[in-house]
């Protein structure tokens, strides 16, 4: 099973990230989140050069992240099942993985107040993903520690 790393050392990756807010949260779920996002996006994407792109809109409630990739893209009528633990779309032989990344992501973001959906996904022109952390969640879980992300 190939870890993030090495899903992007042995791909042709490009990355572009716009403009990020600087948050207090905890990092390791934020780290499984965008890890997971990125690999999807990395790892169900036949092209020779992988697309990953990273946004944020940040409101006076909250920050809406969106993750878009140029991959193999998800059909309408799995936009709900992706996020069911265990839920695979593609046989094992044809893409690595154990259908729990999507699942443990949801569980993550709903449990801190927020929410996750595809936000758009088209055959083989890749899909957006896109979560909302709300900022008072983000202040309560860090209160009293120092580490910003």
């Amino acid at each position: 099973k190939l870890e993030l790393y090495e899903l992007i050392r042995t791909n042709d990756v490009v990355f572009e990230i716009g403009e990020m807010p600087q948050i207090v949260c905890q990092r390791t779920w934020m780290i499984e989140i965008f890890k997971n996002l990125i690999g999807n996006g990395v790892k169900y994407n036949e092209n020779a050069k992988r697309i990953i792109k990273i946004n944020c809109i940040e409101s006076s409630k909250d920050y809406a992240f969106f993750v878009e990739d140029n991959g193999i893209g998800i059909a309408e009528k799995f936009h709900e099942k992706i996020f069911e633990l265990f839920r695979r779309l593609h046989s094992r032989d044809k893409y690595d993985g154990t259908g729990a990344g999507l699942a443990v992501v949801k569980t993550i973001i709903t449990q801190h107040g927020g929410s996750i959906n595809v936000e758009r996904s088209s055959f083989d022109r890749g899909t957006t993903m896109k979560f909302i952390i709300p900022k008072l969640i983000l202040k309560s879980i860090n209160e009293g520690e120092e580490g910003e992300t």
